[in-house]
């Protein structure tokens, strides 16, 4: 739930001289009860973290976000307009494995009480939380989203079903979309920094 796996990215895209700024889902605000973390809070979060980078450059402001991320920053340009474009990679329309999903939740709630002290097992009692976001209010209304989308997905995602991509991408109507499908990818895109600067470079410098 933090900046932390995307990393290796984010330093390949600063190495190509590009402005690169990071942060948790739910912004920069700190959080001391993870459980009382609400979408909301996510939401305007990351606004206010778009609103100090707009501060500090006056370039184009990319969203790119992996997995729930990308859903973040979809779900919070359903609101906000002022990003000038969203990459989602690994976009999650419908997840794989829900049962496991729910058993691993239900034994997160334990494990948390195991090691208190860990961030990432605070976080996890907000999992429960993050999986309703991904099947209902994630997927409603994406046609209030005009911000332009990038969706990279692999078709050998192990987290989410590929074949519903299509079908959800096409719903949003109000905004100009394009899918690149990466064959021998998981659902991370392998975190492969190089194979994802140069897909999003074409995207917008065509």
């Amino acid at each position: 739930m933090s900046a932390m796996p995307i990393a290796p990215v984010e330093n390949y895209i600063r190495s190509q001289d590009y402005l690169v700024y990071s942060s948790h889902f739910w912004g920069e605000q700190e959080i001391k009860d993870f459980s009382k973390l609400s979408l909301d809070d996510c939401i305007e979060g990351i606004h206010a973290f778009v609103q100090r980078v707009k501060k500090e450059t006056d370039r184009e402001i990319v969203g790119l976000g992996v997995s729930l991320g990308g859903a973040l920053f979809i779900e919070y340009a359903k609101k906000y307009k002022d990003l000038d474009y969203i990459i989602s990679i690994g976009t999650p329309f419908k997840l794989k494995n829900r049962k496991l999903i729910s058993i691993g939740l239900f034994l997160g709630s334990y494990v948390k009480y195991v090691r208190p002290t860990s961030v990432d097992f605070e976080i996890l009692g907000s999992s429960k939380m993050v999986v309703n976001f991904f099947e209902g209010k994630f997927m409603e209304h994406f046609e209030k989203v005009t911000t332009p989308i990038l969706f990279l997905h692999s078709k050998k995602d192990n987290i989410t079903y590929f074949n519903v991509v299509h079908k959800n991408i096409a719903k949003f109507v109000n905004t100009k979309t394009q899918l690149v499908v990466f064959e021998n990818k998981d659902h991370v895109i392998n975190y492969d920094a190089e194979a994802i600067l140069s897909t999003i470079l074409k995207y917008l410098r065509p």
